[in-house]
C-alpha cells in the first residue's frame, strides 16, 4: 500500500530533523531514534 500524503510530510520531517543534526554536529537521543524508527515501522508496515 503506498503512503498516504501525510505520512509522507512526516517522514520527511523526520528525515530533515536527522539531517540538521548531523550537520550541527549533533546526535539525536536514543529515544528520539527510537520514536522515529517505531513510527516508521508502522507507517510503512516493515
Amino acid at each position: 500500500m503506498p503512503p498516504t500524503q501525510a505520512e509522507s510530510v512526516i517522514k520527511n520531517i523526520i528525515r530533515e530533523i536527522g539531517q540538521e543534526c548531523a550537520a550541527h554536529g549533533e546526535i539525536a537521543s536514543e529515544t528520539v531514534v527510537a520514536f522515529m524508527r517505531t513510527f516508521l515501522k508502522n507507517i510503512t508496515g516493515s
